[in-house]
C-alpha cells in the first residue's frame, strides 16, 4: 500500500505541473481555450476517478487528491482561458466538449454542434437551446434537470472546443452605438451591459439628440433582425427598466424633431 500511494502521488504531482504548464502557455497550447480548458477537464476527471477509487479499494489518496484538485480550481479560475470561457456566448455552429461525472464514473463524454436552430441535442434531456447563453448559463440550465431526474450531485463541464460562431462574425463580442452620440462607435460587449450604460460608456447623448426615440438592432436567428424601441430619457429618471444588451446589437439614438 505504502509503494501504491507514493506512485500515486508522484502521478498527481506531475500532472498537476502539466497544468501549470497548459494554462502558462509553456506546452504551446495548440487551440488556445479550446485546448486548455479540454486538459483541465481531462485531468480534473482523472484526479476524480482517483479520489473515487480510494472510496471503493481503501487506499489512503483522498487527502491529496482534494489539494491537488484545490490547486487546479485555483489555478483555472485565475487563468485567461477560464475567464474567456466562462463569459463566451455561445452562437450556432459552435462545437461544445461535455462531460458528465456521476456517481464516481464518466457517464458521457462526446462533442456536441450547436444546430442551426441553436439548440444542442443533450444526453438525456433532448434538444436545449444554447445560442445566446453563456458557458456557466448553459451548465446550469442543464445540470439542475440532471440532478433531479437523472443522476445525484452530478458534475457538468462544458467547453468550447470550435469557436464557429465567433469565426463567421467577427461583431460576436462588439455592439454599436450609433447616431447623435459623443463617442459613436463600436464598442466591446460586456456581460451585463445596458443600452444605457453603452450611451454613457460612448460620451453620453449629444446636443439636440432625442433618446426616447432611441432603438436597438437585434439580430437574430436565419438572419431575421428585432426592433426595440426604448425612452432613455425615460429610463435615466427610473421610470422604464433598461436593456440588456446582446453581442451585436446596434444602438441608435436619433436627432432631436427641434
Amino acid at each position: 500500500m505504502q509503494v501504491f500511494e507514493e506512485v500515486k502521488e508522484v502521478q498527481v504531482v506531475q500532472t498537476v505541473q502539466e497544468v501549470k504548464e497548459a494554462l502558462s502557455g509553456r506546452r504551446g497550447v495548440e487551440h488556445g481555450t479550446q485546448s486548455s480548458s479540454k486538459f483541465l477537464t481531462v485531468l480534473t476527471l482523472n484526479l476524480l476517478n482517483c479520489l473515487n477509487f480510494e472510496l471503493y479499494n481503501g487506499y489512503p489518496v483522498k487527502s491529496l487528491a482534494v489539494k491537488a484538485l484545490a490547486l487546479i480550481a485555483m489555478l483555472a479560475v485565475t487563468s485567461p482561458a477560464f475567464s474567456q470561457q466562462k463569459s463566451y456566448i455561445i452562437g450556432v455552429g459552435d462545437v461544445l466538449s461535455v462531460t458528465i461525472f456521476a456517481g464516481g464514473v464518466t457517464q458521457e463524454a462526446l462533442d456536441l454542434e450547436v444546430s442551426s436552430e441553436g439548440t444542442i441535442s443533450f444526453p438525456f434531456l433532448g434538444e436545449i437551446k444554447a445560442e445566446g447563453l453563456s458557458v456557466t448559463q448553459l451548465t446550469g440550465t442543464v445540470t439542475r434537470p440532471l440532478a433531479k431526474d437523472y443522476f445525484v450531485n452530478p458534475q457538468v463541464i462544458i467547453s468550447v472546443r470550435d469557436q464557429k460562431s465567433k469565426e463567421a462574425n467577427i461583431t460576436h463580442y462588439k455592439i454599436y452605438v450609433l447616431g447623435k452620440i459623443n463617442s459613436p462607435g463600436v464598442y466591446d460587449y460586456r456581460e451585463g451591459l445596458t443600452a444605457l450604460d453603452a450611451c454613457i460608456l460612448a460620451g453620453g447623448f449629444a446636443q439636440y439628440a432625442a433618446p426616447n426615440r432611441s432603438t436597438i438592432t437585434r439580430r437574430e436567428a436565419q438572419g431575421k433582425q428585432e426592433i426595440i424601441k426604448i425612452d432613455l430619457n425615460r429610463v435615466k429618471k427610473g421610470k422604464d427598466k433598461d436593456v440588456p444588451l446582446k453581442p451585436g446589437d446596434r444602438i441608435f439614438v436619433p436627432e432631436s424633431w427641434l
